[in-house]
């Protein structure tokens, strides 16, 4: 192997996490599975989500980070595992609405079924046209993927009504013994306003909520300068209501009351950003199936960028929620020449897969993981000049990144190598071999491997098809970094990659 270790970079790999094998929450458990996140890569945008007739529909913006939208996308799925294909249900354009101008800056669906038959309402944030602060809209439709019509003809709430009056940060809609209300912050003040059976006239003025802050042991008054409160949405477990919302930047929060309109005290940050999966956290929502509750968020940063959702539990002490950790399930998706695309596997394909071409080649996943548990499946495919391998790069970190094909790699690298062993070893500015071990008698390069890294603080170890290989390897020059895919003087595929942090 070269004594400098300076890697050409064939492709740069925006990886979607896209669906693993995890049990459907209709039926399963939900213990702990491995899942796919993001289910929608890139998408970063507001989103709602509801469960209807079984199947779990999501809607978003549907666009990356730091654009705006003037659509509503929905996404559905009956398992949380496959996702159907992405579906327009609302445009703002000068042909399908009379009153406002776009963007959308948030949503809240609900189905109504006791004036109407069955009827499904999508509400919105919107400027009129002519105007910058933000209008209430409502559509209606007869099925979760429309077609949406224009209900009113007009706004439900605009600033001529009372207590809407500034920019309307949030919006949640909720359902309780047949009443239906909107929820909606601005002007510093979480708002409820209720709704008639027609769903789309408001039924009186909209109220303030008090909203309360614990700190010290002292409930004081919500603090008004917050005004960047996003992604409202209320949930009740069992005589218990929840508002969740972001809250202060990046943090998804709750406030937990007895009463629904009652006051509503902050208390434990459900999500902040985390360095290994997102660096962002944009809007949140709930979704749940009977008592299977998960939060769905968007989050950007890294190659998780996109929808997301992760199971969502209660203290049993307090009854409130704990603190969601982010997971993903890796399956990595390549185009024909070698540059990530951002689409599921079509069906009946049951394993997206990747080949890097012969010689020195690594794709990134730019994540950055500490203690992980690293799988994938490895098929060398041919090798030239000397000590071919083809195996997984962790902790690692690279020099820069930009049109440069030479950077250098520093991280650690576990191979397979063409003469049958296992190898695991530092990438720097020289290769330091740390351990090998030969691999069973009649395996060759270009079979199929079960290649599996587990590392949790100095510990490293390395497993071949279920078999503990490398196991006692202490090393501690590479705390964190990015996870990828490697080949030195080979050729390889990969496929069936999954990536979480280590337990235990």
């Amino acid at each position: 192997m070269a004594s400098m270790f300076i890697i050409t970079i064939i492709t740069l790999l925006y990886a979607q996490l896209a669906v693993g094998d995890r049990p459907s929450p209709i039926i399963d458990s939900l213990q702990t599975y491995p899942h796919g996140n993001p289910f929608m890569p890139s998408v970063y945008g507001f989103t709602d989500a509801a469960v209807y007739d079984k199947n779990y529909w999501v809607y978003s913006s549907g666009v990356p980070q730091g654009q705006n939208s003037s659509q509503i996308v929905a996404y559905s799925s009956a398992d949380l595992k496959t996702w159907g294909t992405p579906v327009p249900v609302l445009k703002i354009n000068k042909t399908s609405f009379s009153w406002a101008a776009g963007p959308i800056y948030a949503a809240a669906t609900v189905r109504q079924g006791a004036y109407y038959s069955d009827k499904y309402f999508l509400y919105f944030l919107t400027p009129a046209i002519g105007g910058t602060t933000l209008n209430i809209g409502v559509r209606v439709a007869g099925q979760p993927n429309g077609t949406y019509t224009d209900a009113r003809g007009s706004a439900l709430l605009d600033t001529t009504s009372p207590k809407v009056n500034d920019e309307t940060g949030a919006l949640a809609v909720f359902t309780e013994n047949g009443q239906t209300s909107l929820y909606f912050y601005g002007s510093g003040r979480l708002k409820s306003v209720k709704l008639n059976n027609d769903m789309i006239s408001p039924n009186g003025s909209p109220e303030d909520l008090d909203i309360r802050i614990t700190a010290n042991g002292d409930s004081n008054a919500f603090d008004n300068t917050h005004s960047d409160l996003a992604g409202l949405k209320i949930v009740k477990r069992g005589n218990s209501y929840y508002l969740i919302f972001k809250y202060s930047k990046e943090l998804i929060t709750q406030a937990k009351s007895e009463a629904l309109n009652g006051s509503f005290v902050i208390s434990k940050t459900i999500l902040v950003p985390g360095g290994r999966i997102a660096t962002s956290i944009g809007q949140a929502t709930v979704i749940n199936n009977e008592d299977n509750y998960f939060l769905v968020y968007s989050r950007g940063g890294f190659a998780t960028s996109g929808l997301a959702y992760d199971q969502m539990t209660f203290n049993i002490a307090d009854n409130l929620i704990e603190a969601v950790k982010m997971l993903v399930h890796d399956k990595l998706i390549w185009s024909e020449n070698g540059k990530a695309i951002y689409s599921q596997c079509p069906p009946p394909e049951p394993s997206c897969r990747q080949t890097l071409r012969a010689g020195d080649s690594t794709s990134w996943m730019q994540n950055n993981f500490t203690d992980l548990d690293y799988a994938i499946t490895v098929v060398g495919s041919q090798s030239m000049g000397a000590d071919p391998s083809a195996g997984v790069v962790f902790r690692a970190r690279y020099a820069q990144l930009n049109n440069n094909p030479y950077v250098s790699i520093e991280g650690y690298y576990a191979g397979i190598t063409f003469d049958n062993k296992i190898l695991l070893g530092k990438m720097g500015q020289t290769f330091t071999f740390l351990k090998s071990a030969d691999l069973p008698k009649h395996t060759v390069f270009m079979s199929e491997h079960k290649l599996r890294v587990i590392a949790k603080g100095q510990n490293i170890s390395v497993h071949v098809n279920n078999a503990a290989l490398i196991s006692d390897v202490i090393d501690a020059t590479y705390p964190w970094g990015m996870t990828g895919t490697r080949v030195y003087n080979a050729g390889a595929k990969f496929s069936e990659l999954w990536i979480k942090p280590a337990s235990g």
